[in-house]
């Protein structure tokens, strides 16, 4: 009976090291600068598999995908960036117990990424600065304020539009995508975001 444990744990931890290393393989292959054709489920997915540490204990993660999500031109790095620092946010913001939701949806001829948490939302007098550099809630040296900074820039850049919803029972961001990349990003391969 307990070599049937062992080998279970055993495979467990073989899956899950399989799992990091097709989702860095992901990643890596992102990271080269150039604009790609982007599959949003699987870049959501694969940071999900980044971050599936952070979302060990209460954390219910839900996914609503469009079975029809169009593929995006982009630079795909930058996208894995702005969908790891968004999870990121929302788990801090449950303090590690709740609902992360996650959606992908068609948006006229682009396409709506939200991700939502069941936090207790940001307060009216911080909420205007969320996208300043620099501006963080978290302790010093838990947060640099610069990571919501980097995800609207990077959303800007692809020529989309980031936004939220936020109220005592949570926080929600939309991500707003373009099918193309507008041409003053195309001319500028490798900028925004790699900081």
């Amino acid at each position: 009976l307990l070599g049937i444990q062992v080998a279970n744990e055993v495979k467990i931890g073989a899956d899950r090291v399989s799992e990091l290393i097709q989702a860095v393989k992901e990643f890596s292959y992102l990271d080269q600068g150039s604009i790609q054709t982007v599959n949003l489920k699987t870049s959501i997915d694969n940071a999900l598999v980044l971050l599936k540490h952070r979302l060990k204990g209460g954390v219910k993660v839900i996914k609503e995908y469009d079975p029809d999500l169009p593929e995006i031109e982009a630079f795909g790095a930058e996208l894995s960036q702005v969908w790891i620092n968004l999870i990121d946010n929302a788990i801090f913001a449950m303090d590690g117990e709740g609902e992360l939701t996650i959606t992908a949806t068609r948006d006229g001829d682009g396409v709506l990424i939200t991700i939502g948490d069941t936090g207790t939302g940001i307060p009216e007098d911080v909420a205007s600065r969320v996208f300043d550099p620099f501006f963080t809630t978290k302790e010093p040296g838990v947060g640099t304020g610069l990571g919501l900074a980097t995800v609207h820039s990077i959303i800007v850049r692809h020529g989309g539009k980031l936004d939220f919803v936020t109220g005592p029972t949570g926080t929600t961001f939309r991500a707003r995508l373009s099918p193309k990349l507008p041409d003053a990003a195309r001319g500028s391969e490798g900028g925004a975001g790699q900081s």
